[in-house]
Parts: structure tokens; C-alpha cells; sequence
């Protein structure tokens, strides 16, 4: 808890926590700066991180422990564990419901996005990965710089979709900075 320095909960700012945070020994750390966050008005997002840590944790306690109105990231494997629902377009619905704001990723079928209203789905470009680490992070990383940037949720995919494969083509999961500007 040290760790965590209440003075950048400020307005304006931004937090984004790794589900990864929340399942070891972190936890309490980032469940502080959720807290803050949330007091200090900061809009949150989250990465459900990996299916094995959401099977092993439960699907109850992950979303309890990140709280209603954050913008969830998960990939169809944990968008399925996480509701018990294998159609992930059913399974952003349920978890907006619960959380807010939900992207989900289908790797070469796309990603979507759901608020609670209408599914948006983008497609993408299908890719030969040499390494698919890093992908959901870079996928998330240009969702929320298009979101940033005033971006809709469709062109805010689209921008993700492309660097998140761009990050499949190199080892390591670092893609390289966008050529083209995002949305």
C-alpha cells in the first residue's frame, strides 16, 4: 500500500490496472488505487489479464474486487469465464451490465465493444503472429489513446485491432510506434 502515491489520484488523470495486479499479492495495492481512483473521479479501465488466474480466483471475486464503472478488457477465453457465456457478443452484454464498459477481443475475428446498449463489432485483418505476447496490452494501449483522443468506440477497434497486430508481428510484444496516426 506504500506503494501507491495518493497524489496522482488527481482529476483529469487516468487509471488502468492490470488484472494481473489483483490476483497475487498486489491486490491489496490496486485495490487501494481502484478506491482512489473512484474517489478522486479518475475514469478506469481493466485487464483481465489471463483465463488460468480467472478460473483460479473466480469470475465473483475478480469483478467484486474491480467494482462497477471501469472499462473492462478481456479476451473471448476470459469474457467466457467471467459470465459462463461462450457467444461474445452475450458475454459483453452480461458484463457491461455489470461493469460499465467492456471491449472484448476474438484475436483474427476482431474485437468488440458494449455499454450496456447496442454490441459494436469491428473486424480485423487476419495475421501470421510470430508472437502473440503483448497484444492485448497494445490492443488496449491504442483503444484508450482513440478513446483519448475523442474517438467512437468503432474507429477506437479499429485503431486496436491494427496495433494489436502489429505487436503479433515481432517478438516480445513491442510494437513499433503507429506510422499512422490513431483516430
Amino acid at each position: 500500500l506504500d506503494d501507491v502515491d495518493s497524489s496522482l489520484f488527481v482529476v483529469g488523470r487516468y487509471l488502468h490496472v492490470s488484472g494481473y495486479a489483483l490476483f497475487g499479492d498486489a491486490r491489496p495495492a490496486a485495490r487501494h488505487a481502484l478506491a482512489l481512483a473512484r474517489a478522486a473521479g479518475l475514469t478506469i479501465s481493466v485487464g483481465a489479464a489471463s483465463a488460468a488466474p480467472l478460473l483460479a480466483v473466480g469470475a465473483a471475486a475478480f469483478l467484486d474486487w474491480i467494482g462497477p464503472d471501469v472499462l473492462l478488457f478481456a479476451n473471448q477465453d476470459e469474457a467466457t469465464i467471467l459470465t459462463g457465456l461462450e457467444d461474445p457478443g452475450k458475454s459483453a452484454r452480461a458484463l457491461a451490465e455489470r461493469v460499465g464498459r467492456v471491449v472484448v477481443t476474438s484475436g483474427s475475428a476482431g474485437a468488440l465493444w458494449c455499454d450496456g446498449g447496442e454490441v459494436i463489432r469491428e473486424s480485423t485483418s487476419a495475421v501470421t503472429p510470430l508472437d502473440t505476447t503483448g497484444a492485448g496490452d497494445a490492443f488496449a494501449a491504442a483503444f484508450l489513446v482513440a478513446l483519448g483522443q475523442g474517438a467512437e468506440p468503432g474507429p477506437a477497434l479499429r485503431a486496436a485491432n491494427r496495433l494489436g497486430a502489429e505487436a503479433c508481428l515481432r517478438r516480445g510484444g513491442r510494437p513499433p510506434l503507429l506510422a499512422q496516426p490513431l483516430p
